[in-house]
């Protein structure tokens, strides 16, 4: 999961929609940061972050920028080599376009989730809740399927998985509901990938 493509425009090539989500991810924070006056509430609503009124405001596009804007600098620069390590593999191995289509569903769920569940005063942004719905994937495939992975990875997974868990735990002001909801529907993602995917490929080699 750690070997990288040695220039950039091979990176490019091989991973087109992770790159345009992190580009994506930078790019919001960088408008907060420089037109915005900052990781501010009102920042934080014009660039799209969940405001628990989003259902009934019927702002249903909210469900898929919060993922993409983040809490602050430091919130960004945690959870984009998470995102690096983590979505390389699974978009090889779906495909790009398998692969968009995953990230899309992971955002609306945990979202629509995390609008009905949790209760909070202020504005809530950020990808961990894809990060969390990749874990779920990989820990599906570890359970179910594990032949996808090798083996040096799996025990990778299970380990960055408890990790995971206990920061969800222990860090302030994270969506336990989103991160919870978020694993849930990744775990359902890898089993419906499952059964779609019959070939013998690996996700790792």
């Amino acid at each position: 999961m750690f070997n990288f493509e040695k220039n950039l425009k091979q990176f490019v090539s091989s991973y087109p929609i992770t790159v345009i989500y992190i580009c994506l991810c930078v790019l919001f924070s960088l408008i907060v940061l420089f037109f915005l006056n900052g990781y501010r509430e009102h920042s934080l609503l014009l660039m799209g972050a969940l405001n628990g009124n989003t259902l009934e405001n019927g702002e249903f596009w909210r469900f898929i920028t919060y993922s993409i804007g983040h809490m602050s600098l430091f919130h960004l620069i945690v959870n984009i080599p998470f995102l690096m390590i983590l979505s390389r593999p699974l978009e090889k191995y779906f495909g790009s376009f398998l692969y968009l289509i995953i990230l899309v569903f992971l955002s609306l769920l945990t979202g629509i989730t995390i609008e009905m569940f949790h209760s909070r005063d202020f504005p809530l942004a950020g990808s961990s809740g894809i990060g969390y719905g990749l874990i779920g994937i990989y820990m599906y495939y570890i359970i179910f399927n594990q032949n996808k992975l090798n083996q040096d990875d799996r025990r990778f997974m299970t380990i960055f998985s408890v990790i995971g868990l206990l920061s969800t735990f222990t860090i302030p002001n994270i969506s336990i509901v989103g991160h919870f909801s978020a694993f849930t529907f990744g775990l359902l993602m890898g089993f419906i990938t499952d059964l779609m995917i019959k070939d013998r490929k690996r996700i790792t080699h």
